[in-house]
């Protein structure tokens, strides 16, 4: 089963993204370094558990369905991706929630092609190459979310499902197996906001 993908408007308002933004930066500045998640597209940063329970309280979580929120500060453009590395049993990956916490002039793409059930999401090269060309990216899209990856290989091989515009308070929900990427944001934004993956129980 694939999740699919849902963009929720205003999930979160102004006094209560207000509320949670106060008690994320208040956290992460008492954060040690060992506690930060430091990886090649960014650092991911732990919430406290109050903050962290707000968070999940307004959202419609499934049942048996557990995630920890961060707050994760892009510093270099993503390309595409899956959130899985692994996808086995009880601990099954379920879904990715992105929450921006401001609004922001940034875009996250999801394409219609996942990754299949039992995979890895370090099989992903492998996997697109081996996809047909559809050459479903037009100019439009390349010059607007693509411009500085036109000439990468994946270009001809996806299909853009859904645009996520950065809007404070809304809510975009994927399969974790849904490969999706950033927008070339470098030099128009510092993009930070809110990622939860989510699990079974």
């Amino acid at each position: 089963m694939v999740h699919p993908t849902q963009i929720l408007k205003q999930v979160f308002d102004s006094n209560i993204l207000s509320l949670i933004s106060s008690l994320v930066y208040e956290n992460i500045s008492n954060l040690s370094d060992e506690e930060i998640v430091k990886a090649s597209h960014g650092n991911y940063f732990p919430l406290g558990d109050y903050a962290s329970q707000l968070i999940l309280s307004r959202l419609p979580l499934l049942d048996n369905e557990i995630g920890n929120p961060t707050l994760l500060r892009h510093s270099t453009v993503t390309g595409p991706h899956t959130d899985h590395n692994h996808d086995n049993g009880k601990h099954a990956v379920l879904r990715t929630f992105v929450i921006p916490l401001k609004t922001l002039n940034t875009y996250t793409i999801t394409f219609n092609e996942c990754m299949p059930v039992g995979s890895i999401g370090k099989n992903l090269i492998d996997y697109v190459s081996n996809l047909p060309d559809v050459n479903m990216i037009g100019q439009t899209e390349i010059k607007k979310y693509f411009s500085i990856s036109k000439k990468q290989y994946w270009i001809s091989k996806l299909s853009i499902e859904t645009v996520f515009e950065w809007i404070a308070g809304d809510v975009l929900i994927f399969d974790r197996r849904r490969i999706h990427t950033g927008d070339d944001h470098i030099g128009k934004c510092e993009k930070e906001g809110l990622v939860i993956w989510t699990r079974k129980k």
